[in-house]
């Protein structure tokens, strides 16, 4: 091929151009490698922070319908118990 030709005839190769390329952009490369770490890792916490806020929401829930159980059933019973009575 053309390119192929020209290349050669400069003492080039692609593999020598694209690693000549590659070396000028690995700053930007790696910049953008740490960026992307470091989104990752604001990810993560997030996801942490999301997961504790919900297991403390389900204890608290739990919590809640625990005391409403305990305050309302003893209700319910003596009502069920007053209904055989009358009947």
């Amino acid at each position: 091929m053309l390119v192929d030709g020209l290349l050669e005839k400069a003492g080039e190769t692609i593999e020598s151009l694209m690693i000549g390329y590659l070396n000028n952009k690995l700053d930007y490369i790696e910049r953008v490698d740490r960026l992307i770490s470091i989104a990752e890792g604001r990810r993560n916490a997030s996801l942490r922070e999301i997961d504790r806020r919900r297991s403390v929401l389900g204890e608290k829930v739990r919590r809640s319908v625990q005391e409403i159980e305990e305050r309302e059933l003893p209700l319910i019973e003596a009502t069920v118990r007053k209904g055989k009575d009358a009947a």
